[in-house]
């Protein structure tokens, strides 16, 4: 946090920058992706610089209404988009190795039928052109961002990852990846690892996770080979790397200098403003005994779409801890499970900035 307000003071001397940021609105995209960039955005507005926010969205805006500062630059994509991108139920997927590849090849080739149509707009291109912005970021999950950056001549820009960093990835932008104790996130999950896992963690790092993610990007290189790169080649051009992680919580690994850690960026802030609690959500912190627990599996996990067994069972296991109140975020509030235990409750939208200051207060 500490760079990332070293990064933000050097911004801050240079008065009035332009800031372009590629977040689109597309089909099986996370919310999570776009908040994160907004929030970016939010803070360069409030460090008094210029910020418009470019959301390409395919058929439909989803994303658009979400609360922003700064300006909004909306672009239709009309295309045929393919059911399984549409609908997909994260809780009923087996996520084997090639399922994986497979969802995230139709989600790539969503994303990159849209960056092909973006580029190939010249008027579109011209009018970014004429901006004459200092600076982009752009979220790895749709690389489109980094050729559209090179397409209209904007060379300082800045990669976004609202998750952890693959290790694929890292290595483009010249960060080691030990494998013997640098766990791929995707795959593993320990950073003492006995021997097979060490192994396995090998074969997932130079075998399945470039395949996985080859499924999703392969597409962009296709685009962008015209404009003589790569996605990897424009991903390693870029300057630092926003990753919304907290490095004292991460595992042990190699960084680099252009890495800032932005983990629970905005929350201090947020929190230390005095945060006034709905009553319905008062009275389940002056009704738990022993606290409160707040429960959100994020937009593509919904809580809504868990199988009803292990939905039931959930809320069952809930049901052995009398003395503790469970605030769950459930989607649909039409379709409410019959029998919920006392100490439960649900709703669709959740004040989480709220709730989390009352839990840590």
């Amino acid at each position: 946090m500490r760079s990332l307000a070293a990064l933000l003071i050097q911004f801050s001397f240079a008065s009035g920058l332009k800031f372009l940021l590629y977040n689109p609105d597309n089909p099986g995209a996370s919310k999570s992706h776009v908040i994160l960039v907004d929030k970016l955005g939010d803070l360069l507005v409030n460090a008094g610089h210029e910020v418009v926010t470019y959301m390409p969205y395919v058929n439909e805006v989803s994303f658009a209404n979400f609360t922003r500062k700064s300006d909004l630059l909306l672009y239709k994509v009309s295309m045929d988009v393919p059911k399984f991108a549409q609908n997909t139920n994260i809780w009923l997927r087996d996520f084997e190795v090639t399922e994986i590849a497979a969802w995230m090849k139709q989600l790539g080739d969503v994303a990159t039928r849209s960056c092909k149509i973006q580029l190939e707009d010249e008027a579109l291109m011209q009018r970014l052109r004429d901006e004459n912005f200092d600076f982009g970021l752009v979220e790895y999950f749709d690389p489109c961002g980094v050729g559209i950056f090179h397409k209209i001549g904007l060379k300082r820009y800045s990669m976004v990852y609202s998750t952890q960093i693959h290790l694929t990835h890292a290595r483009y932008v010249g960060i080691p990846t030990p494998t013997s104790f640098v766990p791929e996130n995707t795959w593993t999950s320990a950073s003492k690892m006995t021997f097979m896992q060490r192994v396995w963690n090998f074969l997932a790092n130079v075998i399945v996770e470039p395949y996985v993610i080859s499924s999703h990007i392969s597409g962009f290189n296709e685009i962008f080979n015209p404009m003589g790169k790569t996605v990897y080649d424009l991903m390693a051009e870029g300057g630092y790397i926003f990753i919304n992680t907290d490095e004292f919580v991460d595992f042990p690994k190699p960084i680099s200098h252009k890495v800032v850690n932005i983990g629970g960026i905005g929350m201090k802030k947020l929190l230390s403003i005095p945060q006034r609690l709905p009553a319905e959500y008062q009275k389940v912190f002056d009704t738990a005994k022993k606290g409160v627990v707040l429960i959100s599996f994020g937009s593509l996990a919904r809580t809504v779409d868990i199988p009803m067994k292990s939905r039931k069972a959930l809320f069952e296991a809930f049901r052995h801890f009398p003395e503790i109140n469970f605030v769950v975020k459930y989607e649909d509030k039409d379709h409410k499970p019959l029998e919920l235990p006392s100490n439960v409750f649900l709703a669709e939208w959740l004040p989480q900035p709220a709730i989390l200051g009352e839990i840590f207060c």
